[in-house]
């Protein structure tokens, strides 16, 4: 088995809940002499460690740990989002140092999975601010992707523009197919 192959492997086996699994993959992925797959094998620990499975419970400073190590190798946005996201699952005490991810993540790339980021800091912190995090969506949305539909119609429900949010989910189900299309799997992509 490749390592690339290793890598998809151990996701897998972590979004079917197999973390015992996927940590073993990402271990034998780590074990390899490659700087580039040492830093896959971190992202795969961190994701496996933020998340949990059967056999292994989430430990978000573990996740952290294993995202701070590729940051440090690799800085791009993707990883900064991932700790940026952990860091605020820890609770609302650690809103502002996820929103200090966001803004490094910001500042490398900007894109639609860092729009969806603010979103969801703006949508879930202690004190949200449903129209600042709806327009993060609505930025995400017509970068192409369904996490920003979604979200949008969500924060409009909670603002209480139910019709608003109709036509949103409206909207995302006559142009879904098209955006699938346009952008494939990217049309997937979340925070």
């Amino acid at each position: 088995m490749t390592e690339s192959q290793r890598f998809r492997a151990s996701l897998r086996a972590l979004s079917k809940g197999q973390a015992l699994d996927a940590l073993s993959l990402a271990n034998e992925l780590q074990a390899s002499g490659d700087k580039a797959d040492h830093v896959s094998a971190h992202i795969c620990k961190g994701l496996i460690y933020e998340h949990g499975g059967e056999g292994l419970p989430a430990d978000l400073d573990r996740a952290m740990q294993h995202y701070r190590q590729a940051s440090l190798v690799l800085r791009d946005q993707t990883t900064f989002c991932d700790m940026a996201r952990a860091t605020m699952k820890k609770g609302p005490a650690y809103f502002e140092e996820g929103l200090k991810y966001l803004q490094e993540a910001r500042s490398i790339q900007d894109g639609p999975e860092v729009d969806l980021g603010f979103a969801e800091y703006y949508k879930s912190r202690p004190e949200p601010d449903y129209p600042l995090a709806r327009r993060y969506f609505a930025r995400a949305a017509r970068a192409g992707r369904f996490m920003g539909f979604f979200g949008y119609a969500e924060v409009s429900r909670r603002m209480g523009q139910n019709a608003r949010a109709l036509m949103v989910d409206a909207l995302r189900l006559v142009l879904g197919p098209f955006i699938a299309l346009l952008i494939g799997s990217k049309a997937t992509g979340r925070f």
